[in-house]
């Protein structure tokens, strides 16, 4: 518990400079670089000190959003993370920028350099964020042990994947599955045990999360091993059964409790193919369709499902 709440208040404390470090910076750019790029900023500018007054309620809304994006409880991989930031900024600063106006207090304060703010804390944010982790991580805080249910194929992906992304400060300290040899290493993580053993696994190994990497496991089986983890771990997370579908630009949405994987194809749509044949034209009709065509059509697949 020390240590969640010591993780949970430096990113705050993190965050929160993210958002002075950003007006600052900005009301510097306004101040001393833009009166030389455009007449328009020679005029004079508010002080510092305005923008002091109303930090407060920013900050306060500035965390609120980042809390409600899930950026302090949850842990993401890196560009998911950056996508979040992202977004949490960006609708932070617009309800700053109504507020301002709403309550009459934009005369005392420089739109461009919300602005400015703004762009800059898209930057700083994702930034600031790794120079916390790496500070936790030397201090040995930010690791999180995790367990991974589901010794096959899915299983050594997940592991693969994990290792990949240090940024979620997860380590792996083994696999539970009923069928794999005891003892035996996957990508040096030893099987440990059966599935009916999650508790005393979860307790030995100081657990705090686990993934269920089993999408093809019956459904009254997956039931059974989730309701042995509950109550036991922090955060369980499941590998659904998309094998055989296309996941790039699947999202997720929510039936009233019930979740829902949202598939488009989105080649059936008439203007992407039309940029699908003006790619396939300017390709073909260049000598270097071997070499640059796999490379512009698959950046061109994530975009349009091609």
């Amino acid at each position: 518990m020390f240590r969640k709440t010591l993780c949970l208040v430096c990113l705050i404390a993190f965050d929160v400079a993210v958002l002075f470090s950003s007006f600052f910076l900005a009301y510097l750019i306004r101040k001393d670089i833009l009166l030389y790029i455009h007449p328009a900023f020679r005029m004079w500018t508010f002080p510092f000190k305005t923008y002091l007054v109303n930090y407060p309620y920013f900050l306060g809304l500035w965390v609120v959003i980042l809390a409600y994006e899930r950026l302090y409880t949850k842990r993401f991989a890196l560009g998911e993370e950056i996508k979040r930031l992202w977004k949490g900024a960006s609708l932070a600063f617009l309800i700053i920028m109504v507020l301002t106006f709403a309550a009459r207090i934009s005369m005392n304060v420089s739109r461009t350099v919300i602005i400015l703010s703004w762009a800059l804390s898209l930057f700083l944010l994702p930034a600031f964020r790794l120079a916390a982790k790496k500070i936790l991580s030397r201090a040995g805080i930010w690791q999180r042990n995790i367990l991974i249910l589901g010794a096959g194929r899915t299983g050594e992906m997940v592991l693969e994947r994990i290792k990949r992304n240090k940024n979620m400060g997860y380590e792996p300290v083994g696999f539970l599955d009923d069928e794999a040899k005891l003892g035996k290493k996957i990508g040096g993580v030893k099987v440990l045990g059966k599935l009916s053993e999650i508790k005393s696994w979860v307790k030995e190994k100081k657990v705090g999360d686990v993934v269920i990497a089993m999408p093809r496991v019956p459904r009254e089986k997956l039931l059974e091993v989730v309701s042995l983890c509950e109550g036991v771990v922090d955060e369980i997370r499941v590998i659904p059964d998309m094998f055989g579908l296309a996941t790039v630009g699947v999202e997720e949405e929510y039936l009233y409790g019930i979740l829902l994987f949202d598939m488009e194809w989105n080649l059936a749509k008439p203007y992407n193919i039309f940029i699908k044949r003006i790619i396939d034209i300017i390709l073909s009709s260049s000598g270097y369709r071997n070499y640059f065509s796999f490379n512009v059509l698959h950046h061109y697949q994530n975009k349009v499902g091609f």
